[in-house]
């Protein structure tokens, strides 16, 4: 009996700091206020013909990006990402192009459409931070539509034929609720941001894996 009383606790115990973590993921999300917007500026002796053309070539990468939300575009990522695109929002990290592309296409599958309300567009040299509200209908629930109000960062690699060519897409990361990721960077104590961090990077890693034994 006292065996399987300390297996007990040996398993009770991890699993309630685990649905601690999250419960503190859900406060961020959720509840917690957030901070104003912060946008990166242009260099101020960046050509203003020059910051119209990157912007211009960037449009077509943000219509097929809000279609990829809209379940319309699995092949988002391998039509515009780098081969070391990185994903993470505030439950997942998953990085490399395999394991985002299956990403991207399980996503696919289970969002039947998503509407879309932007609050504001803004770019910076190397990056798109879009201010928008996602109302999301899964194929699975498609009587309840879930709605969260996020800042979508898309991070860009310069073209290096010419200003204003297509730009790769190295990193997207989303910001549910407005709040910044939990980091070690953003948290403190920061040995509980990393914390977060790590639990994102088991997630995604849990993903992929079922997503290659084809379980998800």
């Amino acid at each position: 009996m006292g065996v399987l009383r300390n297996i007990f606790r040996a398993f009770l115990g991890p699993l309630l700091i685990y649905f601690i973590i999250l419960a503190h993921v859900v406060y961020q999300v959720g509840f917690k206020e957030p901070e104003p917007l912060k946008v990166p500026q242009w260099p101020s002796n960046t050509k203003s013909e020059d910051k119209l053309a990157i912007i211009a070539a960037r449009k077509p990468i943000l219509r097929e990006f809000m279609d990829f939300l809209g379940g319309k575009n699995a092949e988002f990522f391998k039509t515009h990402a780098t081969e070391d695109i990185d994903w993470e929002d505030p439950i997942e990290r998953i990085t490399g192009f395999e394991e985002v592309d299956g990403f991207a296409r399980l996503a696919t599958r289970w969002v039947k459409d998503t509407e879309i309300e932007v609050f504001s567009e803004n770019h910076a040299p190397h990056e798109i931070i879009m201010d928008w509200k996602l109302k999301t209908t899964a194929s699975f629930l498609p009587n309840f539509p879930m709605s969260i109000a996020m800042r979508t960062h898309i991070l860009l690699e310069p073209s290096e034929a010419k200003v204003g060519a297509p730009e790769k897409v190295f990193r997207v990361y989303e910001e549910w609720g407005g709040n910044v990721l939990l980091s070690e960077k953003t948290f403190t104590p920061s040995q509980l941001g990393k914390v977060h961090s790590q639990l994102r990077k088991f997630h995604g890693y849990a993903v992929g894996q079922g997503i290659k034994q084809g379980i998800l």
